[in-house]
């Protein structure tokens, strides 16, 4: 570790599976959601990330409007509430 710089883990950070610096897509929900990481619960953030790896896993560059579409035809079948009402 370089000097002058501090780590820290966190539980949620390791529930998660999060890294810091967060995904220019992961910042970009939080932005159009009015949301900080502070905000959400665990299982929030693990939902957005998961996408993210999804995405990127079938060759996708994750973006703010597929997260939206995928969890509005989500809600559509399911029924289900969730980050993206």
């Amino acid at each position: 570790m370089s000097t002058g710089f501090r780590c820290f883990v966190l539980s949620p950070f390791r529930f998660s599976n999060l890294r810091y610096p967060f995904s220019i897509f992961v910042l970009n929900v939080f932005e159009y959601y009015r949301v900080s990481f502070g905000q959400l619960h665990p299982q929030g953030v693990s939902r957005v990330l998961y996408f993210e790896v999804l995405c990127r896993t079938l060759g996708y560059d994750p973006t703010l409007l597929m997260f939206r579409r995928f969890f509005y035809w989500q809600k559509m079948v399911t029924g289900s509430r969730n980050i993206s009402d």
